[in-house]
């Protein structure tokens, strides 16, 4: 059995509701065990629903993304 490493995606956004959900979407769709992923976003005062999408996708997977 290989050990898997757990992996870190950080990325930042500013006003990207037009992006984010479907990078977050697309992220957790990975053949990639939920608990070695661990996804770091900056937000820079996004104006739109960007942080709104972020928590939607915060309440599904809690224990892997951080705003």
């Amino acid at each position: 059995m290989v050990k898997l490493p757990t992996i870190s995606v950080i990325t930042c956004t500013y006003n990207g509701e037009h992006v984010i959900d479907k990078f977050l979407h697309y992220l957790f769709l990975q053949d990639y065990p939920l608990n070695k992923i661990e996804v770091l976003l900056g937000d820079g005062g996004s104006k739109d629903n960007t942080k709104e999408i972020i928590k939607k996708h915060q309440k599904k997977y809690p224990k892997n993304i951080k705003l």
